[in-house]
Protein backbone atom coordinates (compact mmCIF):
# COMPACT_ATOMS: atom_id res chain seq x y z
CA UNK A 1 0.00 0.00 0.00
CA UNK A 2 3.11 2.33 0.56
CA UNK A 3 4.78 1.55 -2.35
CA UNK A 4 1.12 2.43 -4.03
CA UNK A 5 0.81 5.91 -2.25
CA UNK A 6 4.21 6.71 -3.26
CA UNK A 7 3.57 5.85 -6.69
CA UNK A 8 0.57 7.88 -6.92
CA UNK A 9 2.01 11.46 -5.40
CA UNK A 10 5.22 10.90 -7.67
CA UNK A 11 2.97 10.55 -11.01
CA UNK A 12 1.12 13.63 -9.91
CA UNK A 13 4.47 15.30 -9.22
CA UNK A 14 5.27 14.49 -12.79
CA UNK A 15 1.87 14.96 -14.30
CA UNK A 16 1.37 18.67 -12.74
CA UNK A 17 5.45 18.78 -14.51
CA UNK A 18 4.27 17.87 -17.42
CA UNK A 19 0.78 20.73 -18.09
CA UNK A 20 3.48 23.04 -16.41
CA UNK A 21 5.46 22.32 -19.50
CA UNK A 22 2.93 21.71 -21.86
CA UNK A 23 1.26 25.29 -21.14
CA UNK A 24 4.32 26.82 -21.29
CA UNK A 25 4.97 25.74 -24.58
CA UNK A 26 1.39 26.69 -25.75
CA UNK A 27 1.72 30.03 -24.79
CA UNK A 28 4.07 30.83 -27.14
CA UNK A 29 2.96 33.62 -29.22
CA UNK A 30 1.62 32.92 -32.70
CA UNK A 31 3.83 35.83 -34.44
CA UNK A 32 6.70 34.78 -32.57
CA UNK A 33 9.33 32.72 -34.30
CA UNK A 34 11.30 30.45 -31.60
CA UNK A 35 14.58 30.30 -31.86
CA UNK A 36 17.54 29.56 -30.34
CA UNK A 37 18.01 27.25 -26.57
CA UNK A 38 14.44 28.22 -25.84
CA UNK A 39 13.18 26.26 -29.24
CA UNK A 40 15.32 23.59 -28.20
CA UNK A 41 13.56 23.12 -24.57
CA UNK A 42 10.40 23.45 -25.95
CA UNK A 43 10.83 21.17 -28.28
CA UNK A 44 12.16 18.43 -26.00
CA UNK A 45 9.66 19.03 -23.74
CA UNK A 46 6.71 17.97 -26.07
CA UNK A 47 8.61 15.50 -27.27
CA UNK A 48 8.96 14.05 -23.37
CA UNK A 49 5.42 14.48 -23.64
CA UNK A 50 4.62 12.63 -26.25
CA UNK A 51 6.69 9.95 -24.90
CA UNK A 52 5.36 10.23 -21.81
CA UNK A 53 2.01 9.11 -23.95
CA UNK A 54 2.97 6.54 -26.08
CA UNK A 55 4.83 4.65 -22.59
CA UNK A 56 1.24 4.67 -21.08
CA UNK A 57 -0.49 3.42 -24.10
CA UNK A 58 1.67 0.50 -25.08
CA UNK A 59 1.72 -0.71 -21.59
CA UNK A 60 -1.55 -0.50 -21.56
CA UNK A 61 -1.76 -2.69 -24.69
CA UNK A 62 0.95 -4.71 -23.11
CA UNK A 63 -1.64 -5.97 -20.08
CA UNK A 64 -4.56 -5.90 -22.34
CA UNK A 65 -2.41 -8.81 -24.64
CA UNK A 66 -1.36 -10.37 -21.76
CA UNK A 67 -4.78 -11.24 -19.70
CA UNK A 68 -6.51 -11.70 -22.95
CA UNK A 69 -3.65 -14.37 -24.25
CA UNK A 70 -4.33 -17.98 -25.22
CA UNK A 71 -0.73 -18.21 -23.35
CA UNK A 72 -0.63 -22.32 -22.08
CA UNK A 73 -0.79 -21.58 -18.45
CA UNK A 74 -3.77 -20.45 -19.01
CA UNK A 75 -5.48 -16.72 -17.47
CA UNK A 76 -4.81 -17.64 -13.88
CA UNK A 77 -1.48 -17.40 -14.97
CA UNK A 78 -1.88 -14.42 -17.12
CA UNK A 79 -3.79 -12.18 -14.40
CA UNK A 80 -0.84 -12.78 -12.15
CA UNK A 81 1.58 -12.13 -14.64
CA UNK A 82 -0.57 -8.40 -15.57
CA UNK A 83 0.03 -7.53 -11.41
CA UNK A 84 3.53 -8.12 -11.14
CA UNK A 85 3.85 -6.43 -14.64
CA UNK A 86 2.14 -3.98 -13.20
CA UNK A 87 3.96 -3.75 -10.06
CA UNK A 88 7.00 -3.62 -11.95
CA UNK A 89 5.91 -0.65 -14.71
CA UNK A 90 5.12 1.17 -11.26
CA UNK A 91 8.26 0.99 -9.77
CA UNK A 92 10.05 1.38 -12.96
CA UNK A 93 8.32 4.59 -13.22
CA UNK A 94 9.02 6.31 -9.86
CA UNK A 95 12.88 4.91 -10.76
CA UNK A 96 12.93 6.79 -13.93
CA UNK A 97 11.54 9.72 -12.09
CA UNK A 98 13.91 9.59 -9.08
CA UNK A 99 16.78 9.19 -11.40
CA UNK A 100 16.13 12.07 -14.10
CA UNK A 101 15.56 14.54 -11.14
CA UNK A 102 18.98 13.46 -9.41
CA UNK A 103 20.42 13.72 -13.30
CA UNK A 104 19.57 16.82 -13.84
CA UNK A 105 20.74 18.32 -9.92
CA UNK A 106 23.94 17.11 -10.60
CA UNK A 107 24.93 19.78 -12.54
CA UNK A 108 25.23 23.31 -10.73
CA UNK A 109 23.87 26.42 -13.45
CA UNK A 110 23.77 30.14 -13.05
CA UNK A 111 20.64 31.76 -11.27
CA UNK A 112 17.76 31.77 -13.50
CA UNK A 113 18.98 28.48 -15.91
CA UNK A 114 16.79 26.51 -17.03
CA UNK A 115 19.15 23.99 -18.35
CA UNK A 116 17.99 21.68 -15.55
CA UNK A 117 14.95 20.83 -17.01
CA UNK A 118 16.26 20.34 -20.13
CA UNK A 119 18.46 17.58 -18.81
CA UNK A 120 15.53 16.43 -17.06
CA UNK A 121 13.43 16.00 -20.00
CA UNK A 122 16.89 14.44 -21.64
CA UNK A 123 16.89 11.98 -19.02
CA UNK A 124 12.97 11.29 -19.23
CA UNK A 125 12.70 10.70 -22.80
CA UNK A 126 15.70 8.16 -23.10
CA UNK A 127 14.29 6.18 -20.49
CA UNK A 128 10.96 6.64 -21.91
CA UNK A 129 12.35 5.29 -25.25
CA UNK A 130 14.27 2.41 -23.51
CA UNK A 131 11.04 0.77 -21.45
CA UNK A 132 8.85 1.99 -24.82
CA UNK A 133 11.24 -0.83 -26.33
CA UNK A 134 11.40 -3.25 -23.74
CA UNK A 135 7.57 -3.44 -23.49
CA UNK A 136 7.73 -3.97 -27.33
CA UNK A 137 10.11 -6.83 -26.43
CA UNK A 138 7.80 -8.14 -24.35
CA UNK A 139 4.38 -7.67 -26.67
CA UNK A 140 6.11 -9.67 -29.00
CA UNK A 141 6.72 -12.60 -26.60
CA UNK A 142 3.54 -12.73 -25.98
CA UNK A 143 2.30 -12.31 -29.53
CA UNK A 144 4.35 -15.58 -30.45
CA UNK A 145 1.81 -17.31 -28.21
Amino acid sequence: MHDNNLFLILRSQTVFLILFFGLSVNAQGVDEKPTGHDHARKELAKSTLASEVILDNKFQELLLLIRNSKYPAGLEHNAGTADKLTIEHQHWLLYAESHCWLVSSVYVYPAGSKMSYSEYNACKLEMNQQRIQFIDYIKNEYSGH
